[in-house]
């Protein structure tokens, strides 16, 4: 029974040493590392994959577009064929006039008028006083009998009344002509072009030869009387042609005033005697008119 019994615990211990021996591992911490044991043998553990991870990366989703789809614009209905004559027989738009004014035009052509007068005369004395100076200058005896200081007072004079001749022609010469313009502002009333033209290029040539005239004076020469008069004579003639023309545009927008007020209706009160048929007086009272 002894050699049994250890025989026995022989052959079990001996089937415990096989098994150990044929199993490298029991148990996972018997691996090395990460190595896991399955079925006695340490392997390498599987990754674990996720099902994100799984499906194919190149299937994307297509992107939803946030806007609704547009449908393409209606075209304009083509208008009628009544409306399109309608539309062709319409007048154009008629742009505002201004109601005919005659502005301050008399009072410009006035002040024209008065201002050539003054200049007339200004020259005209102006160009006496020089030629006179010139006589005394010439004199035989001007240093003897003191001709020569009569000749600078005759000289003193005659500038004294060309310069306000030449500021009157250039300082009204705009006024008057600004002052007929007032009157044209209606397409009917034009005044006289030519009048226009005539006083503008006078009153150039007027400032040209009192410029010269200045120059003259300031080279301490004499200034011939008849270029005084020239300047002065020029410079009334743009004064008188731009008054007329002023006068002109005045009296072109009266007229044109005028018509207009007559073709208006009219309406005022009436009051008259009126006598019966038994020859009573009575009074009519109503409401007359014309146009």
């Amino acid at each position: 029974m002894l050699r049994m019994g250890m025989a026995l615990t022989i052959g079990t211990v001996v089937g415990i040493f096989q098994v150990t021996a044929a199993a490298q591992c029991t148990k996972d911490t018997e691996c090395k590392g990460d190595r896991i044991c399955q079925g006695g043998v340490c392997v390498d553990p599987t990754p674990s994959i996720s099902p994100a991870e799984a499906a194919p990366s190149n299937l994307e989703p297509a992107p939803l577009s946030a806007e609704p789809a547009q449908s393409p614009p209606e075209a304009a209905p083509a208008p009628s064929p009544e409306a399109a004559t309608a539309l062709a027989a319409s007048p154009a738009p008629v742009p505002s006039v201004r109601p005919a004014s005659t502005g301050w035009s008399l009072g410009a052509s006035i002040i024209g008028l008065v201002g050539a007068g003054g200049v007339v005369g200004l020259s005209i004395g102006s160009a006496i006083a020089t030629g006179k100076a010139h006589d005394l200058y010439d004199s035989d005896d001007c240093d003897v009998m003191g001709e020569c200081d009569a000749a600078e007072d005759k000289e003193a004079a005659s500038w004294a009344m060309g310069v306000p001749a030449i500021i009157t022609v250039a300082s009204l010469g705009p006024v008057v002509f600004f002052g007929g313009r007032s009157a044209r502002h209606h397409p009917a009333v034009n005044g006289s072009l030519g009048l226009r033209i005539t006083g503008i290029a006078t009153y150039g040539a007027s400032l040209s030869c009192a410029g010269a005239m200045v120059a003259v004076g300031i080279a301490e020469d004499r200034v011939p009387p008849a270029l005084i008069g020239v300047t002065g004579g020029v410079g009334a003639v743009s004064l008188i042609a731009l008054s007329i023309d002023a006068l002109i545009s005045r009296q072109e927008a009266e007229d044109q005033s005028s018509t207009v007020a007559s073709n208006e209706l009219k309406i005022f009160p009436l009051l008259a005697p009126q006598i019966t048929q038994r020859g009573d007086t009575r009074a009519l009272v109503g409401i007359g008119g014309f146009f």
